[in-house]
């Protein structure tokens, strides 16, 4: 090939994009969604759980419906499932479009495929469950056979209508009701494939159906808003209830009915979110619940024998209510929600255990990182009674839409830690994290009310003792958080003017220089930042006017400013330096030096406005985001850009997390806040080579997927075992999959020596190790085993020498009394013929060999704790002082590749838990022998040695922390 080919063809060759900086990990406030199918109730014994659809995360969860606990989430699927059904086996099928992808828990088994059109309804029924679908089929699948692509029978009715719902009656057996938007209804035998009854039905298409605790009678919503009471066995219409969903012409999307003892009641919604409950003894209405959800109501479920009703709504929640009010009205009972419209702005709250967010939803909200009950919306009063009061929606009483916010720790538990700006709000409000709930102050900024303008960002110090906030008219106030109170305002000096109240005689000369000129306002344009840095000395804001100004945080007096050229939209600060990062108008990251008052780095590449921007707490990255879909990584230091990502969406707000080992992000049109795990912080790599090619990453999927195949650790590490997360797509081939596979199979090592580090396994799993007496004892059955009165027949073995060889039976051996027991170790002769060699003791004895005990530690990492007792057991079969030197080695062997994990600081809690485990099994054989009674003093001595050096760090750590915790 000649030269010029081969320039050709390399400038023509795609640059392969890098490995993802961050990975998928979870997604938080995601809680229901897919529309009015995306919802199964399952009773399993004592318990209900109902499984709901996220919608925009393509996967489904459970809940347990006792507490509303997060149980299960299943795995990820390539569209959002549309309807659910959940069945017998723990089996669940979820269908998007044509498709109906079954899991059995939360591992997906197959894919069933019949229908030629859209499944618009599917209904678990026994052992089967029943899809309907568009094409005017009805296909049976079995639950036993998950696997098979087949279904069991397929009804085929005639092409006339459009199907719309399905209900299977009580005590019908083999039965189905199939309804179409002629609101005609049709009774169908699904053993013999045939229609058996066609109902004329009402001119008006049938939106839902239900089956009454009444026998023969089903509920029929429709369109109009209409329910019927229906006698399927009369064909006879009992009963009619008008405007059930609160609204002339509204259609009827769910009917729930009350059993048990009490009122007999049935509960109906619509599109309004708006709940009626209906007398069907006096056939009048009962109550009204108004607002019970912001929008649609998606499904309504009364719990059998229970007068709780449980409701899911567009709004992303789900609530239980309960009748018993004196009244018999309905009071919210508990309820999980999150957003009900996408946020807009998210940030972590001082530590990494919570994540602040704000949402189109004029709602202000704490994600918990760790346990997904501990996440709450802050209260801004008493809105709902006060709606009730006005007869107005809850909306118009909440608070505008956040702009800004800015929160810190040092105060939480003396005063609100938490200050916040709202859309067309000329005040600021302060919050207290620690109660969740508004505080009682308001910073408005004084002058007269015409005057006022809206806030548009605010700041809070270090100490948390002051707030400062910034207007739409470039001022900047600063206040104090504890009262409340205004502490001075920062202006300039305009030298052109003299102060006209200083004019007069003798008072020229008796004032000083700076206040003998009239002032100005900070900006002479909106206020896009402010930041106070971390001694209180200076005071940083930017603005639209296209100034970056800096301020004697004291005496409130400009001590230098720098003309950027173009209007500053966004700043976000190096908290633990004297940096600041600036983006303008024109899509450029500008970082500024406080100190030098000067520009030190430039960085340019978005193509679009740029949404938001932070700094690493290392001061090493600066992470934006822009309209353009991208957010990008830059190497401060370096002055370039480190990677282009885009992570499923046009990302709005950003924040990294103080520990730098997340980022939480909002993207435009979702409800969560989505989490990605930083590859550098979970992987041995040391760096990614810098690359503008823009990376596509998914959006998080499931957890127990993601722990498998990327390494991160689960929530389950961070204290959660159950979290809705989402998944990311998995390459065997690129070089993530096998960095991070290499990961899971070893513990991270010490990041200086006389450190250690954990293995990142469950917690559960090498605290299991350490008390499996107790566990054994406690599922001990409470009677001993009764002898029968009629044994089978059978011959006693001996024990001595028929272990291995031919059987010799014993005559005169008799069964042990009740409750005698006999612990004996086998003696064995001949050892060589019959020793097997486990897995573990060949991998600790290859380790010894070769000096690197890695394999060994990764098949102890993965073996469960009754394996891993079986396995100490069988390290050794004769009595204590008849060990042979084989025996001797494998324990010596053993002692040794837990003194050399030690040393190393690896895996050290699993290696305590084993160790316990270890000597309880084999203590009075290691005291017997010389050899390995030395070895064990040795590694004795090296337990104490690393728990001294431990304890030395925890008590320096916590001297620490009481000295910074009391300077305040």
């Amino acid at each position: 090939m000649s030269p010029a080919r081969k320039e050709e063809a390399a400038g023509s060759a795609v640059e392969k994009p890098p490995p993802p900086l961050f990975a998928p990990f979870r997604a938080l406030g995601v809680i229901c969604g897919g529309g009015r199918q995306a919802w199964s109730v399952r009773r399993q014994g004592e318990a209900t759980y109902v499984t709901v659809g996220t919608g925009e995360s393509n996967t489904w969860q459970v809940y347990d419906c006792a507490k509303l606990k997060l149980v299960m989430v299943g795995p990820m699927l390539e569209d959002p499932p549309e309807c659910i059904a959940s069945a017998k086996r723990d089996v669940t099928a979820t269908a998007s479009g044509r498709e109906i992808a079954v899991c059995v828990r939360a591992h997906r088994v197959g894919t069933w495929r019949k229908h030629e059109g859209k499944v618009i309804q599917m209904l678990p029924l026994g052992n089967y469950i029943l899809s309907l679908g568009d094409d005017n089929m009805v296909c049976l699948w079995s639950v036993e056979d998950a696997g098979s692509n087949e279904p069991v029978a397929v009804l085929e009715m005639e092409r006339d209508c459009q199907p719309t719902c399905m209900v299977h009656p009580e005590t019908y057996l083999n039965k189905i009701l199939v309804a179409d938007e002629s609101g005609q209804m049709q009774l169908w035998n699904i053993v013999s494939k045939k229609c058996i009854y066609n109902f004329q039905g009402w001119d008006c298409p049938i939106s839902c159906l239900a089956s009454a605790p009444a026998v023969d009678v089903v509920a029929v919503g429709l369109a109009d808003g209409r329910v019927i009471l229906h006698n399927l066995r009369f064909d006879e219409t009992i009963t009619t209830f008008h405007d059930t969903t609160g609204v002339r012409g509204g259609p009827v999307q769910a009917i729930s009915f009350r059993t048990g003892v009490g009122v007999p009641l049935m509960a109906t919604g619509g599109a309004l979110g708006m709940i009626t409950v209906w007398d069907l003894e006096k056939k009048t209405l009962h109550t009204v619940m108004k607002d019970a959800h912001q929008g649609s109501v998606y499904q309504l479920h009364f719990f059998a024998g229970e007068p709780v009703l449980m409701s899911a709504g567009a709004d992303n929640s789900i609530k239980q209510w309960i009748f018993d009010n004196m009244d018999g009205s309905a009071r919210l009972l508990r309820f999980r929600s999150g957003h009900s419209g996408p946020p807009g702005l998210v940030r972590y709250h001082a530590d990494d255990k919570q994540i602040i967010s704000a949402g189109e939803d004029k709602a202000l909200r704490i994600f918990s990182t760790i346990q997904d009950q501990q996440s709450r919306e802050l209260s801004q009063g008493h809105v709902e009674s006060r709606a009730k009061k006005f007869q107005i929606k809850e909306e118009e009483l909440k608070l505008g839409r956040v702009l800004g916010l800015a929160s810190s720790q040092i105060r939480e538990k003396d005063w609100c830690n938490l200050i916040t700006c709202h859309e067309h709000d000329c005040a600021a409000y302060l919050w207290s994290v620690k109660d969740s709930a508004l505080g009682e102050h308001k910073l408005i900024p004084p002058g007269k009310i015409e005057d006022q303008t809206p806030i548009s960002c605010v700041c809070l110090s270090v100490c948390g003792n002051f707030g400062i906030v910034g207007t739409f008219a470039g001022k900047i106030e600063r206040f104090n958080v504890q009262s409340g109170l205004h502490r001075g305002s920062y202006k300039r000096i305009d030298k052109s003017k003299q102060h006209p109240s200083r004019k007069r005689k003798g008072i020229w000369s008796a004032v000083s220089a700076p206040e003998r000129y009239a002032t100005r306002s900070a900006h002479d344009d909106k206020v896009a930042g402010l930041y106070s840095d971390g001694r209180n000395k200076t005071l940083v804001s930017c603005s639209a006017d296209g100034y970056l100004r800096f301020w004697d945080f004291r005496t409130r007096r400009l001590t230098g400013e720098v003309r950027g050229g173009f209007e500053f939209v966004k700043m976000a600060p190096y908290q633990s330096g004297m940096l600041v990062a600036v983006a303008n108008g024109e899509h450029v990251i500008s970082v500024f030096d406080i100190v030098a008052k000067r520009m030190v780095r430039r960085f340019a590449g978005h193509g679009a406005r740029i949404t938001d921007l932070c700094f690493s707490d290392d001061g090493h990255w600066i992470l934006s985001s822009s309209l353009d879909g991208t957010v990008r990584c830059w190497d401060v230091m370096h002055s370039r850009v480190l990677q282009v990502m885009e992570l499923g969406g046009t990302v709005t707000s950003l924040s990294l997390s103080p520990s730098l080992d997340m980022l939480a992000t909002s993207i435009l049109g979702r409800r969560g806040v989505y989490l990605w795990a930083n590859r550098l912080y979970y992987t041995k790599e040391g760096s990614i080579p810098p690359s503008e090619v823009p990376v596509d990453v998914s959006l998080p999927a499931n957890l127990v997927e993601m722990e498998d195949k990327l390494g991160v650790p689960s929530a389950g590490l961070r204290g959660d075992d159950t979290c809705d997360v989402l998944e990311v797509k998995e390459d065997d081939s690129s070089p993530v999959t096998e960095d991070l596979r290499v990961m899971l199979e070893t513990a991270p090592s010490p990041l200086k020596p006389g450190m250690a580090t954990l293995s990142l396994i469950p917690r559960s799993h090498w605290k299991t190790l350490l008390h499996l007496e107790e566990i054994k004892e406690r599922n001990k059955p409470l009677q001993p085993p009764k002898k029968p009165e009629v044994a089978p027949f059978f011959l006693p073995t001996s024990q001595e020498e028929t272990f291995g060889k031919d059987v010799k039976f014993s005559p005169d051996t008799g069964g042990l009394d009740d409750g005698e027991q006999t612990v004996t170790r086998v003696k064995r002769r001949e050892s060589a013929d019959i020793f097997a060699e486990t897995e573990f003791v060949r991998l600790v004895q290859a380790g010894a060999e070769a000096g690197d005990y890695t394999s060994a530690a990764a098949y102890l990492r993965g073996m469960p704790p009754n394996l891993l007792e079986a396995e100490v057991c069988s390290l050794i079969l004769n009595e204590p002082g008849e060990i042979e030197p084989r025996e001797r080695r494998i324990l010596a062997s053993v002692l040794d590749f837990a003194q050399s994990e030690l040393s190393a600081g690896r895996n050290f809690e699993l290696i305590q838990g084993f160790l316990g485990l270890f000597l309880r099994i084999q203590a009075d054989v290691l005291l017997m022998d010389a050899e390995l009674k030395s070895r064990s003093l040795r590694l004795s001595s090296q337990v104490s040695q690393r728990w001294r050096q431990l304890d030395h760090l925890f008590q320096e750590t916590s001297c620490m922390l009481n000295l910074f915790t009391n300077l305040q």
